[in-house]
Order: C-alpha cells, then sequence, then structure tokens
C-alpha cells in the first residue's frame, strides 16, 4: 500500500464520526498511532509555569480526551518573539504531523504566538491546524459594526505589534484591533520568566486591571480576545469587570471539537 493508499484508507475507516455501537466496517490501524480516541492535539511548547484548570496545558480542561505533542528543548521567548525562529518552524511542523498521524482530527497550538507559524504548519498537515487563538479575530470583526473594534490582551503587547502572527491570522483591518500586553504587570512577569511559581490571585488582579485600562482607553472596544494560554482561567473576571464577550484558547478548543466529533441531536419533534 502506498502513502496516498494508506492515507485515503486511513480518512475511510476510522470511526470519525460519535458512535454508540459498532458499524459494519474494517477499522484500519498504523503504524505510530499507540492509542486511539483523540479528536484534538496540542502542540505543547513546554514553559516552567504552573497550569492552572482553564489553561489548554491542564488536561483536567477538557470534558474530552486530548493529545499533547512536544516541541521539546524550544526556548519559550523564541515563539513568544516578534519574529518567527527556524527551529520553532521545524520542531511544530514535525510535533502537528505526529499528532495527524496519531489520529488527532485537528491540532491547536498552545501559545498566542503560535499564530507566527500558521501558514507554514497548516501547509505540511492534512487536517487543520488552529495554532492561535488570535484566528478568533477575524470571526469577531464581522460580527460587529465598523465602529467598534476587538481588543486583545497579551503576555507581551510590545513583541505582538511586531509580529506577523495577526495577518497569518487572517487579519485585514488592523485599525480595528486594539492590543494591551501584561508584559509589566508584577505577577505576569512570573509567566514571561518561567519563575516556577504563580500567584494566580495577583495574576487576575493584574489582568483585570489591564483588560480595564483598556476599554477605558478605547471605549469602542466591544469584544476580548485573550491571546496567552495563561488567561482564559481568569476569563470570567476579565468579563464581569469589562462587561464584554470575552474569547481564548479554551472557547476555540471547544468549537473545534464540536465540529470534529458531531453527536447526534436527541429531542422530540
Amino acid at each position: 500500500m502506498t502513502g496516498s493508499e494508506r492515507k485515503k484508507s486511513q480518512a475511510e475507516t476510522a470511526l470519525y464520526t460519535y458512535t454508540t455501537g459498532y458499524s459494519d466496517k474494517e477499522i484500519l490501524s498504523w503504524e505510530g498511532r499507540g492509542a486511539t480516541g483523540f479528536s484534538l492535539g496540542i502542540v505543547e511548547l513546554r514553559a516552567n509555569i504552573a497550569f492552572a484548570p482553564g489553561n489548554i496545558n491542564n488536561a483536567s480542561t477538557f470534558n474530552f480526551p486530548v493529545r499533547y505533542e512536544s516541541l521539546g528543548d524550544i526556548d519559550p521567548m523564541w515563539v513568544v518573539a516578534a519574529k518567527p525562529h527556524p527551529k520553532v518552524i521545524e520542531r511544530a511542523i514535525e510535533a502537528a504531523k505526529n499528532l495527524e498521524m496519531a489520529g488527532c482530527r485537528a491540532v491547536i497550538g498552545n501559545c498566542g504566538f503560535f499564530g507566527n507559524y500558521q501558514p507554514q504548519v497548516a501547509a505540511e498537515l492534512k487536517i487543520p491546524f488552529f495554532g492561535s487563538s488570535l484566528l478568533q479575530i477575524p470571526m469577531v470583526l464581522a460580527s460587529m459594526g465598523r465602529d467598534q473594534k476587538v481588543g486583545v490582551l497579551t503576555a507581551d503587547g510590545s513583541k505582538l505589534k511586531e509580529a506577523p502572527a495577526l495577518q497569518n491570522c487572517g487579519v485585514t483591518e488592523l485599525d480595528r484591533v486594539v492590543i494591551y500586553g501584561v508584559e509589566k504587570e508584577p505577577e505576569a512577569a512570573n509567566i514571561l520568566g518561567e519563575s516556577g511559581h504563580l500567584n494566580l490571585s495577583n495574576l487576575e488582579r493584574d489582568l483585570v486591571n489591564v483588560a480595564l485600562r483598556m476599554v477605558a482607553d478605547n471605549p469602542d472596544v466591544g469584544a476580548v480576545i485573550l491571546e496567552c494560554t495563561e488567561f482564559p482561567p481568569h476569563a470570567h473576571a476579565i468579563q464581569d469587570a469589562v462587561h464584554k464577550p470575552v474569547w481564548g484558547f479554551t472557547t476555540m478548543a471547544y468549537w473545534i471539537h464540536t465540529g470534529l466529533i458531531r453527536k447526534p441531536f436527541t429531542g422530540w419533534v
């Protein structure tokens, strides 16, 4: 069997959709797939940070199984950067391909700055790649009037403003995007500095303060996108403070999963 024939067979014989029984089909196994049942694969940028529930690096965030694939010894600051790093491109493609071979139906990044690598990684896969939470920006902008903007809360605003991540994620109306970083906030420094410890209450305070400043400076901000994977555990507090819709990695992950594994509706007519 050729490589292309095997790819076709994998797609046609896998139990792609939700099932409560067994269909009369042969199911193909293939070398490199040691476990099954994953809809979503996560490219894992390792960092010395405590991952709270709500962070996609914490598996308990999900009510469905996910599979992680590490980039290995990649310096996180190569990713949280204004320019793409060639080593990150190489490792990200390798990790995403491993997740594809393992049977994942889509792959997601675990840092918003993976938007710097969105087109390169997506081009190498046969399954969807959602590298960054910033991919949600075009859809949110399209949902609002042109007099409104999207506010982006990011780990490092100065770097994101210079990076190609937004353009790579399909953002064409850059004038309708407001970027505020937390890189100068006290507790957020423990994330970028990989201190190995984190006070979640203090981080929440930092995030809320920056979000409040962002909407006060920009009353036309109609929604908030959280770039960093560390931020979704505090999405509720941010929303409670600014009274705006808040999206991030977790909302994107659940949206992806829902489309990947469709379940039959139940009810009555």
